[in-house]
């Protein structure tokens, strides 16, 4: 018997915690957005996004210390992420920077995994 095939994902990384003025330098936007945030109000940030791949989506969860497909391993835990590893899997030199910036400010970090909006087309 075939195992079902894995169904097609987008996935990535998503932080949440209290902003901070000096986190608008790793923050999702440029400082004229968060010009009228107040400090300590919770918000969200997208680390990465877009791995779809399975060997990159593979690669990266290993970096971050979770299985993709275990939903109890989506919490993240800073202290088992591989930022160089990471960095290099996301092709992004300024990640590991921006995540040691939100882990030291209290950001909570989860692998966010959805199902891809990607449909074959109808003939």
């Amino acid at each position: 018997m075939t195992p079902p095939a894995l169904p097609s994902v987008v996935a990535g990384v998503v932080a949440t915690g209290p902003f901070r003025r000096t986190l608008v330098p790793f923050l999702d936007y440029g400082a004229s957005f968060y010009e009228h945030t107040r400090e300590g109000t919770r918000i969200l940030v997208t680390l990465m996004f877009d791995l779809h791949d399975p060997v990159q989506l593979r690669d990266a969860g290993q970096c971050l210390g979770v299985d993709p497909w275990d939903f109890n391993t989506h919490v993240i835990d800073p202290a088992r992420v591989d930022l160089e590893g990471l960095g290099i899997v996301w092709e992004d030199d300024g990640l590991p920077d921006r995540f040691t910036a939100l882990k030291d400010a209290g950001f909570q970090f989860l692998f966010r995994m959805e199902p891809s909006r990607l449909a074959p087309t109808s003939p």
